[in-house]
């Protein structure tokens, strides 16, 4: 079992999937605790926040950046 830096564990091997808008980039990304948050640039330019829960293999948020 691995702690992330919020103190949930996450077990080895622990697989999932963030789907992203169609022509994305990762421009950073952070961990806190059970949640991973990417911040985009969008193929239209726009930028956008995504948080993504690992327990729950889903996004929780998306934010846009204005």
């Amino acid at each position: 079992t691995i702690a992330s830096a919020g103190g949930v564990a996450i077990e080895p091997g622990t697989t999932g999937a963030v789907e992203l808008p169609q022509g994305a980039e990762v421009v950073s990304a952070t961990l806190d605790g059970d949640n991973v948050m990417l911040q985009l640039r969008l193929a239209g330019g726009g930028r956008e926040l995504v948080i993504h829960s690992i327990s729950r293999n889903r996004i929780v948020a998306r934010l846009s950046l204005e």
